[in-house]
């Protein structure tokens, strides 16, 4: 059966929705997003700051357009995240308020996502010509969305990417705690929520079936109708 009662199934989502985000966190604080494949300075940037050695520095909001968008919708979706994980101990207790907290990950997972798209479309700000963005334009002229040249991805981004897989998983097993067709009816007794309880009325008593030819159903309907058709 799996996953077939509610402790088993509820309890590895909150695990893998809490590693999920604390892989995404950390990966998202690391300053360690691209950096130069030659890197005797130690040059490393990331979504929100550009690092040399050992001290890092925030971006000028203006710097970097599209790597700002990128921050925000990740800051945002991991938010959601961590709310979501808060919302999944507590419906330990409140299950009925499960696919809540189940849909708020989602939507912060989808929303870090698209953060990291977003910071990818930002790489040809990384070129060497690209001045105004110094320190972080230590790419190739061929860098862009699809490619890198003479930079690579540092472990926060990857970490972050790993951590977003992650919540994905999460939400598919979240998403079984409640709609899984032996999931406990305490999942079930919703309103506001989504699909309410079964109730027994809804269901309909069988028919009794039909008299087979010769069993006195067929045969009296027959000899009625030649009654009738007599007078």
């Amino acid at each position: 059966m799996g996953c077939g009662g509610f402790d088993p199934c509820h309890l590895v989502w909150v695990i893998i929705l809490a590693g999920g985000a604390l892989l995404s966190t950390f990966g998202f604080l690391s300053g360690d997003w691209i950096h130069p494949n030659d890197n005797p300075l130690d040059v490393k940037c990331g979504p929100y700051v550009a690092c040399v050695g050992d001290t890092c520095e925030k971006y000028d909001p203006q710097e970097n357009k599209t790597w700002e968008a990128a921050m925000w919708l990740m800051v945002v979706g991991l938010g959601l995240v961590w709310l979501a994980v808060l919302g999944a101990l507590v419906t330990m207790w409140l299950q009925e308020w499960q696919p809540v907290s189940h849909n708020i990950s989602m939507f912060g997972s989808v929303l870090a996502l698209i953060g990291l798209i977003c910071f990818a479309f930002g790489f040809d700000n990384t070129r060497i010509s690209r001045t105004q963005y110094a320190p972080c334009n230590f790419c190739g002229e061929k860098t862009d969305v699809t490619q890198l040249e003479e930079c690579t991805l540092g472990a926060g981004i990857i970490m972050m990417i790993v951590g977003v897989v992650v919540l994905f998983i999460a939400g598919i097993l979240g998403w079984t705690v409640n709609h899984r067709a032996d999931a406990p009816e305490a999942y079930r007794e919703r309103t506001y929520t989504g699909r309410r309880k079964a109730s027994t009325n809804n269901f309909r008593k069988p028919t009794q079936p039909a008299a087979a030819p010769g069993a006195g159903g067929n045969d009296k309907w027959q000899k009625n109708t030649t009654n009738n058709q007599a007078f």
